[in-house]
């Protein structure tokens, strides 16, 4: 920035200067200046409006040099009009943009040095300049890749072929801390000086081109260009006749269209390059004697050759270490945001060309925990708009300090150490901690979104906080779902310093996802450190709130002992602090487990008594909803004509409180019952009754019970091979939803039906599948019936387990 009393006389100028071009809005010349700076290799560098206009303000005490330097290119300035113009203003004394000094050397046409895993892209480049006479060839990549070295290689083999008679290596210092890069007139003057042309004193770029063609005449010499900042430094020489041009750049340079050229991008080393790059420095025998520390060492360098041969330098220089040691050494520098400090140095040059917004973005992607962010979520993680994300991801990808994969925006491990420690220094950390807290709260909506969007009706439980959540499909929740899966014990660890009420609210909103999905390893972790971290908060509700969840995993995992302790104390806790609803929860899931573990009465008595209190409370839809699986424990009391009525009053209370799926729940439990009861046909006609219910409301869960209900049905009127279609239609319902405990359910019923048609192969695949699936899912009831099955076959019988209820855990 410059700062000069004479600003207003730089205003002055150019205004008048806008004014001779056709006073073009400020618009336009803000689009223009987006044109020149991606005319350099700058995507999405266009200013605002207002920043254009500021330069043409009087009274300002600063003015931006570099972008008055762009404003009068796009106000049809050349480059020496700009440097004149510049001086009058009384704005020369600010740096140049280019250096006009550069000087070449020639390449030796012997071994390029060393070169791993980049044989694919060696030949890439060959063939695009062997074969289809390609021009240029741009090499691109992240800093520490390996560009220059792959360039050197790439100018070896051209040679070699007899594409060139010779190779010349030029560096331009496009990100040289120290020395400004060599301009584009710079450069030409360079390689003709370095082939022995002689340029008149005064030649422009043009007139020195046309000295290279003819000196060039027949011939062909090939040109590294190391380091290339900017697009118009290609474009000054590619199209001279005779010359070929390998190029380097941290930044993704956009040239012509009509320029043929070959883009090869550098990434990081698979695995096995990694390690053979370990071996060719520090010896096979010593990696070959350490492969799981040698694989620790590569994974934690991320495949980046100049941070693998740092290392592997290292490793040679200290036999008395082991592999082992370096590995651990690697691990804890990058756990404390340190890397070597040539990779450091590397990255801290691509770092220093940001814009402080991007830079910022940099920093904070680095300081959350997730693999990968979409455009959105970088938004909300830095508090901009989804627009502005993108954009400064752009920039960031031009320079290769993140990339794009599937899943979205992502940081190599070695960045994003580099990143959090500048991040570390130059941010406070409660801007850290704030950020984190945006970014999660939003997976706090999504996890309430998947909730009920995959859960429907059959959930009870809903944020006590926060409302407004998106709307989604099934599809996108589940998608969400696996997002969570994946991310939400990164999101709540404790070194995020994460809210409580946030880490309890995401326990709260997953628990039954996770259950139903059997993502069970993944919700204990999440419930337990919610737990954790609401006692450190001294929120003690906080506390119930996950122990209750905790006791739901633990009934869906059938550990009964575990469930009850939790399950109890999250009770008395609710009680004493006067949280009905959810010390009812805790009385409807103890009574479940009293039912699976065969204490039938002890489960009736505790959902009567939590009848009596959602009746007497006007609790209908919740009335109804207990009353279902009271009825559940009648049946396996044997009391089936109790069982039947209660069935049919639930179904009564559900509809009467607009709950259609618990209706057709209700349903489908009473076509059970009445089956049992040998009253086939009305078995039937309640299955239908309950299917027609679960297609009107669009419940696919309900539509695929109803379904293998009805298969049932029909087995028992003899119609076996329509059973069989409904079976199947169910079965594979139930796998495009992922209910297991449903897929369970109906791969049983379906076997049933293969062996009532003397199908014994298919219905003992059918019983082994079920057997196998209820013994993951630990879903007793369905393990036994299908060891029953192979039993009627003869067959060895699978895993079994004690019995008990057939409907999910709530």
């Amino acid at each position: 920035m410059a700062q000069d009393a004479g600003l207003d006389d730089v205003a002055a100028r150019l205004v008048a200067l806008r004014a001779q071009a056709g006073s073009p809005s400020y618009a336009v010349i803000a689009a223009r200046v987006g044109q020149v700076r991606a005319a350099r290799g700058e995507p999405g560098a266009a200013p605002a409006r207002s920043t254009v206009y500021d330069c043409f303000r009087p009274g300002r005490a600063r003015v931006d040099v570099a972008l008055v330097r762009d404003v009068l290119a796009a106000l049809g300035l050349g480059a020496e009009e700009t440097s004149a113009w510049l001086a009058a203003a009384g704005l020369a004394g600010a740096p140049a943009r280019w250096t006009e000094a550069a000087h070449g050397e020639g390449l030796a046409t012997g071994d390029p040095g060393l070169l791993v895993g980049r044989a694919r892209e060696r030949e890439v480049a060959r063939r695009a300049v062997v074969e289809r006479d390609v021009p240029v060839v741009l090499v691109e990549g992240m800093a520490g890749v390996g560009k220059s070295t792959l360039a050197r290689a790439v100018a070896h083999d051209l040679v070699a072929a007899g594409v060139a008679e010779r190779a010349l290596h030029l560096d331009v210092h496009g990100s040289s801390p120290s020395r400004r890069p060599a301009g584009p007139t710079a450069v030409v003057a360079a390689v003709a000086r370095h082939l022995d042309v002689r340029l008149p004193a005064a030649a422009d770029v043009a007139a020195a081109r046309t000295a290279l063609a003819g000196h060039l005449a027949g011939r062909t010499v090939l040109l590294v260009l190391d380091d290339v900042p900017a697009a118009e430094h290609v474009t000054v020489l590619a199209q001279v006749p005779g010359m070929r041009v390998v190029v380097t750049s941290r930044r993704r340079l956009r040239l012509p269209a009509a320029l043929p050229h070959e883009r090869v991008t550098v990434r990081p080393l698979a695995a096995d390059a990694a390690l053979d790059l370990l071996r060719a420095v520090v010896g096979p025998q010593r990696v070959d004697a350490e492969p799981a520390a040698a694989g620790r060492l590569v994974d934690a360098l991320g495949g980046l050759p100049l941070a693998l041969e740092l290392t592997a330098r290292h490793v040679a220089g200290t036999p008395s270490w082991s592999l082992a040691d370096h590995a651990d050494r690697v691990t804890e520098r990058l756990g404390t945001a340190r890397v070597e400090e040539a990779v450091h140095a590397a990255f801290h040059l691509s770092y220093l060309d940001l814009e402080p917004r991007t830079a910022r973005t940099l920093r904070l992607l680095a300081a959350q925990p997730c693999r990968t962010l979409s455009a959105r979520e970088v938004a909300v993680l830095t508090g901009t708009t989804t627009g502005g994300a993108e954009r400064d991801v752009a920039r960031l990808e031009a320079v290769h300090l993140v990339h794009r994969d599937a899943d979205g925006v992502a940081l190599h491990d070695l960045v994003r150490a580099y990143a959090a420690g500048v991040g570390a220094d130059e941010d406070p950390p409660s801007e850290r901690v704030e950020a984190l807290a945006r970014l999660r709260e939003l997976w706090v909506q999504r996890a309430w979104a998947v909730h009920h969007a995959l859960g429907g009706e059959r959930v009870r439980l809903t944020s006590r906080t926060r409302s407004g959540w998106p709307e989604v499909d099934a599809r996108e929740a589940r998608g969400w779902l696996d997002r969570l899966t994946a991310d939400v014990l990164l999101l709540v660890d404790p070194a995020t310093r994460p809210d409580a009420e946030q880490v309890v609210e995401l326990s709260e909103a997953l628990g039954w996802a996770l259950n139903q999905y059997s993502r069970w390893d993944t919700a204990r972790l999440l419930h337990t450190r919610a737990r954790d971290v609401a006692r450190a908060a001294g929120d003690e509700v906080g506390v119930l709130r996950a122990t209750l969840a905790l006791g739901r995993l633990s009934v869906w995992r059938a550990e009964w002992d575990d469930a009850t302790a939790l399950l109890t104390a999250a009770r008395r806790g609710f009680e004493r602090h006067g949280v009905r609803e959810q010390a009812e929860e805790c009385t409807q899931a103890l009574a479940i487990v009293a039912a699976q573990t065969g204490r039938y009465d002890e489960a009736a008595a505790l959902l009567r008594e939590l009848l009596d209190g959602l009746v007497a409370g006007g609790r209908v839809r919740d009335a109804g909803r207990a009353r279902d699986n009271l009825a559940i424990v009648l049946r396996r009391l044997d009391r089936l004509d109790e069982a039947a009525a209660e069935h049919r009053r639930a179904a009564a209370e559900s509809a009467s409180a607009g709950d259609r799926e618990g209706q057709g729940n209700a349903l489908v439990n009473l076509s059970d019952v009445l089956l049992a009861l040998g009253h086939a046909v009305d078995g039937l006609a309640t299955a239908r009754e309950a299917l027609a219910i679960g297609r009107a409301c669009g419940d696919d869960r309900v539509v695929a019970y109803a379904l293998t209900n009805v298969g049932i049905a029909l087995d028992a009127t003899g119609d076996h091979d329509a059973a069989a279609d409904h079976h199947r239609e169910a079965l594979a319902q139930g796998r495009r939803i992922g209910d297991p405990h449903l897929e369970v359910s109906v791969l049983n019923n379906l076997a049933d039906t293969h062996r009532a048609l003397g199908r014994a192969d298919l219905a003992g695949a059918g019983y082994r599948t079920a057997a196998d699936l209820a013994a993951t899912l630990r879903y007793a009831h369905e393990a036994t019936r299908a060891a029953a099955g192979l039993a009627a076959l003869g067959l060895p019988a699978g895993p079994a387990h004690d019995d008990s209820l057939a409907a999910d855990p709530a």
